[in-house]
Order: structure tokens, then sequence, then C-alpha cells
């Protein structure tokens, strides 16, 4: 059974990839790969994110200090819990107090959503370009929000003033410490609003913080640097081709018995391995 795991946006996913690549770790146990499946989609946010960068003393985590490691130049984050009001403060107040109403005639007119909050649970909102956690507290409703210090404490930023990239990265380093529960993570598109040295320093950062644990990520890109068996095996680098039925089929690079030292990436842009593209010239003349 599939699991959207803590991430909000578990909307249906379609492979339409020319290439795939499997990153997996050695020791996965069948019953692990069918009860425990998560998926991350390319619009996916964890719902309690803000636990994984920033902990009860407001430290920054171990998954903090990696978003440095990834050069993105947060130095420093922070998050504060605030009674709604005061954490929307930058509304004009009327505004603020319809939005605040509306809020609170939501919550409570749905009782699935009152009972969440009451027990514990928080829910993610988008205010123009801010993203808030709220939770409840004495009935009264809550506010938390991460602010980055790139360097200037009197001018921090936002998680939606940070560029695609960094978002990407707040919205993926969280599946390094999901998936060390013995879970088999997919994430889709893991290229996405990366610079291809980021995205295999993320892979290669996986199998350093899992090793020795039964779990599995798999990833779909159009990422071609990945292709390089310095970081995956053979058995771990899947393509994806389009046939002409208009099916997928799924083939590993194994089956091509490829030795150890050959550059894959050279043969599979020469269409050696197939799944490449078939792009028309246009030939049509203007009428």
């Amino acid at each position: 059974m599939f699991k959207s795991y803590d991430f909000c946006h578990p909307f249906p996913c379609t492979l339409p990839y020319s290439l795939a690549i499997v990153s997996s770790l050695r020791t996965l146990n069948k019953a692990v790969f069918l009860g425990r499946f998560v998926v991350v989609y390319p619009n996916s946010r964890p719902k309690r994110m803000n636990d994984f960068f920033v902990n009860d003393s407001g430290n920054k985590t171990l998954l903090a200090q990696m978003l440095s490691d990834f050069d993105t130049g947060i130095e420093s984050i922070s998050s504060k819990k605030k009674p709604l009001a005061e954490a929307l403060r930058f509304m004009p107040d009327d505004q603020k107090n319809h939005f605040i109403d509306v809020l609170d005639k939501a919550i409570h007119d749905d009782d699935e959503l009152h009972n969440s909050l009451e027990k514990g649970e928080r829910k993610s909102i988008q205010l123009d370009n801010r993203r808030f956690i709220l939770s409840m507290k004495n009935g009264e409703l809550q506010a938390e929000e991460l602010m980055m210090d790139h360097g200037n404490k009197g001018d921090l930023f936002g998680l939606l003033d940070e560029s695609d990239g960094t978002q990407r990265l707040f919205d993926l380093v969280p599946a390094y410490e999901v998936v060390k529960g013995g879970r088999v993570i997919l994430i889709d598109e893991v290229d996405r609003s990366f610079h291809s040295k980021l995205t295999e320093m993320y892979v290669r950062r996986y199998f350093e913080l899992t090793k020795g644990k039964a779990c599995q990520m798999i990833c779909t890109t159009h990422d071609l640097n990945l292709m390089t068996l310095s970081l995956l095996r053979q058995d771990e680098i899947w393509f994806a081709e389009r046939t002409a039925e208009h099916s997928t089929q799924l083939y590993s690079l194994s089956e091509f018995k490829t030795r150890s030292d050959k550059s894959i990436l050279n043969d599979y842009v020469q269409g050696r391995y197939g799944a490449v593209p078939c792009i028309l010239e246009n030939d049509h003349e203007e009428g």
C-alpha cells in the first residue's frame, strides 16, 4: 500500500521520462517494500517541516546544517511559535481580522479538522509569499514560520523568499530522516530546480546517511550526469522508453553487460541503450 508519508499534495504520478535512476541500498526487505512505500511528488511539502530543521530549544538540526553544506548561503534557521494574530501583523488589520474569522469558522465547521488540531496535529497554510505551520494551544490558533539568516540578521528570508532550488531542498532533505525508518521512498523528478552537482551530492549523501540500514530510495530524473558507475551500480540504473504502442518499457543497464570502466553516459547519448527522445526536424515551409 502506498503512503504519501507526511507530505502534502499526494497527486497521481506519471513517468514521462527517457531515463529513470534507481538508487537503492543492498539490504532491502520485501515486506518493507510492500508495506512502507513513501511517495514524494514534485509539488509535495513536508507537513511538519519545521521539526526537521529547528529543535525544541530553537537550535538548528543536523538536517539544517546540510542546507549550508549544499551551498544555499543559509547561515542559521529560526522558528518561533506565536498567536496567529501576532504572526500575521504584516497584513493590514482589516484583511488580517477577516482572514482569521474565515479560518476560525472553517476549522470549527469541520469537526475532523478541529479535532486533529486539538490533538496536536499541525497544518500548513500559505499567505502571499509566506508559509506558516498552524497549531492549536488551549483553543487558540498558533502559527510558526521558518526564517533564514543569510548573513544579515536584520533582513531574514522566509521560505518562499528562497530560490526554487533551495525550496526544493527544504522539501527533500527531510526524506533522509524518513527513509531511515525502514521505508522505501520514491522521489519524482529529484533533479527539479537543482544544479547537476547538487543532484549528485543529494544522492551521494543518501548513501552516506543510510549505510547499513534496510531502506531504499527510487528516483526519476532527467539529469544524465547521474549516469555513472562511480555512483550507481548497473542494476541501479533503469531506462524508461516509450514504445510504438504508446506504452512505457522499463529495463536495466545490467541487461547490456557493460564493463565497469565504461563511460555509460557517452554510450547513452549515442543511443546504445535506447530511451533517447526522437526529435524531428521542422521541414515545413511557411504557406
